[in-house]
């Protein structure tokens, strides 16, 4: 089943399977990622480490996954740095240039990051520097303007902050952090699209258009529906795996929860990301997280904020600060939003709740029926604790709708940021689900354990340039051809 229409014309069934190459940190390199004002794909410079046994430099994935440091819950692809020990790079400034970075330190202790530009071999000259102290991330934006068009050298050092480091200019351990640095231009109106890939846990095919979705509802009327699109399995790490790599189970290795997406799989960010995509993620529970093999290709991964996995207005507002910082940039951005709100167990914020249905005019079903309608446990599973004292069917898909009312109207916010920073016309938005739930068919209750198309068969939206209006597509796809499909609409397929 391949994803086939006029914004992806052509498209057959992909796979990733030994493309290779593209998306580990390099050692000894740093990933500048440079927005040319002709609109030429942005290229990696390779940096040099300076120190006085010529040792080159190591990634950080030894703090992170693959490369990513956490800190205060905000994790970004990182170059270390030893005291004294200068960093030095190269790359041609495009228009209205400037550069980005963040810094951040071992230990707490206070130090500081500054950045001397110098061209054609003058004299070093002073750009920026920032003090951190360790507590998350420190910005550090630069502007490079005056050096529009032209080659110049990046020396990036860090030193000790309020007295002299005996030591200096001689390898030591690693104590600081540059985070994804970054050079920016202007925006240019021939660069390849945004993408914005947004998973809503645990929601059905049917869950949408039903009343409770209003946000989503709209964007399918300005973009296209999938009405038979299915995952590729019933549970959340292997699914995202699919979609994230475009493999079946058994070729990413990922084949249930209890296991991890391996460093060998290529990712779509990680593709995305070579290509001079920025690349950042926001979830909501941990098993999506770096650590399980997520942050493969993400320069930012806004971790799980407390209690996401029950409300993701945090997990928003982490992505909306990424878009906060990308807006008026000429480098295209991948960013991946997911939400865990339809999970069990069911129910938004009470508070959203009340105000959602008196707008709507909805009125909950009883608790109780009699007969009971659905199973009666003595001691439920632990995932179903919440359904003490339920015996109405009507009622618990209730609370399952109103939570993904819920996850609509965060993905409706979310889209307000989308639009309030001028992206939403440049950026391709993809909704999807990485599985369904049962509500009692197959005699399967508020899980999501069997492979039936209650399960299998989930929301797919596809709206954003080149995309065609109100249209809905009959035929199968599969979410394994996602990614695949997203690479050939950014032009690297």
């Amino acid at each position: 089943m391949g994803i086939v229409r006029s914004w992806a014309a052509g498209l057959a069934p992909l796979a990733l399977a030994g493309c290779g190459g593209g998306g580990e940190p390099v050692a000894g390199a740093l990933h500048l990622d440079l927005a040319l004002a002709d609109g030429r794909s942005p290229t990696a410079v390779t940096l040099e480490t300076m120190g006085a046994d010529g040792a080159g430099l190591e990634p950080s994935g030894s703090e992170g996954d693959w490369g990513l440091v956490p800190r205060d819950r905000d994790a970004r692809r990182a170059w270390p740095a030893d005291l004294g020990v200068a960093l030095f790079t190269e790359c041609v400034v495009p228009r209205g240039g400037r550069l980005v970075t963040a810094c951040t330190t071992k230990g707490g202790k206070p130090l500081r990051f500054s950045v001397d530009v110098r061209e054609g071999g003058a004299s070093w000259s002073l750009l920026g520097e920032a003090v951190s102290k360790g507590v998350g991330w420190t910005p550090l934006e630069l502007d490079l303007s005056n050096y529009g068009g032209e080659a110049i050298e990046l020396r990036f050092l860090v030193t000790a902050e309020g007295k002299p480091d005996p030591r200096d200019g001689k390898p030591r351990r690693v104590v600081g952090f540059w985070g994804s640095p970054t050079v920016r231009g202007e925006l240019v109106a021939d660069r390849r699209p945004n993408v914005v890939l947004i998973t809503l846990d645990t929601t059905r095919a049917d869950a949408l258009g039903a009343g409770y979705s209003p946000n989503l509802d709209a964007l399918a009327e300005r973009g296209a529906r999938y009405a038979n699109a299915f995952a590729t399995t019933n549970s959340t790490i292997p699914s995202h795996a699919s979609i994230l790599t475009g493999l079946a189970l058994e070729e990413h290795g990922a084949v249930g929860n209890r296991y991890t997406l391996g460093q060998a799989n290529v990712t779509l960010a990680e593709r995305l990301r070579a290509a001079g995509y920025e690349t950042g993620a926001a979830v909501s529970v941990g098993h999506l997280a770096p650590g399980i093999g997520f942050g493969q290709g993400f320069d930012r991964f806004a971790l799980p904020r407390k209690d996401a996995f029950r409300n993701g207005a945090p997990t928003v507002a982490a992505a909306a600060e990424m878009l906060a910082g990308w807006s008026g940039a000429d480098a295209p951005f991948f960013l991946w939003l997911h939400l865990f709100d339809p999970h069990t167990p069911y129910g938004p914020p009470a508070e959203f709740a009340k105000k959602y249905a008196a707008k709507h005019g909805l009125k909950p079903p009883p608790r109780m029926a009699d007969p009971a309608t659905m199973p009666v446990w003595d001691e439920p599973p632990q995932q179903l604790d919440f359904l003490q004292g339920m015996t109405n069917r009507e009622h618990v898909e209730f609370l399952y709708h109103l939570s993904v009312a819920y996850a609509d109207f965060l993905v409706g916010r979310f889209l307000d940021e989308l639009e309030r920073h001028g992206l939403d016309d440049d950026t391709l938005i993809v909704v999807t689900s990485d599985h369904g739930e049962a509500m009692g068919e197959h005699d399967a209750w508020f899980e999501h354990v069997s492979l039936y198309s209650e399960v299998l068969h989930v929301p797919l939206i596809v709206a954003g340039p080149g995309v065609p209006a109100g249209e809905t597509i009959e035929e199968p796809v599969s979410l394994i051809d996602l990614a695949p499909t997203l690479m050939r609409r950014c032009a690297l397929l």
